[in-house]
């Protein structure tokens, strides 16, 4: 390299892994031939999927609403928002704490659909290994 001052910045992180906006400085002296190491660390991304399918045959659900609370389906201790499914019926809630409780809730069914009432509410612990996330697939009967 061309000796000089150079700034290292991680531009996308690794799969399954957050961010950082750590940001080095190198310097590369005159006549340098050595490797000059950085380092980056990276948190695990600890986020939730869900996937709202037609119960006959799987295809995914625009406009379903969960609700996402902090807490088991008992405590729940904060509302953590409404969140609703895209087009292709997924929904992805990114940055959740390992080692807390979450509880997801189906608070509204599609437009034409039953609310699965059996599986409205899941909670459970959010304990992540590396690259890991809860994916939870609900499904919903067709009223017509």
């Amino acid at each position: 390299m061309i000796p000089g001052e150079y700034r290292v910045e991680e531009t996308a992180p690794p799969q399954y892994y957050q961010g950082t906006d750590k940001v080095h400085t190198v310097n590369i002296p005159e006549g340098n031939s050595e490797t000059i190491t950085v380092e980056f660390r990276n948190e695990p991304w600890t986020g939730l999927t869900i996937k709202k399918v037609d119960a006959t045959d799987g295809h995914g659900l625009q406009n379903a609403v969960f609700k996402l609370y902090e807490g088991t389906d008992a405590e729940k201790s904060k509302f953590l928002g409404d969140f609703q499914t895209n087009e292709n019926g997924v929904v992805v809630v990114q940055k959740l704490e390992s080692g807390k409780y979450y509880t997801i809730v189906e608070a509204q069914p599609p437009h034409g659909y039953f609310l699965d009432a059996e599986h409205s509410s899941t909670p459970w612990e959010n304990i992540f290994s590396k690259g890991r996330s809860f994916r939870r697939i609900s499904r919903n009967r067709s009223i017509g």
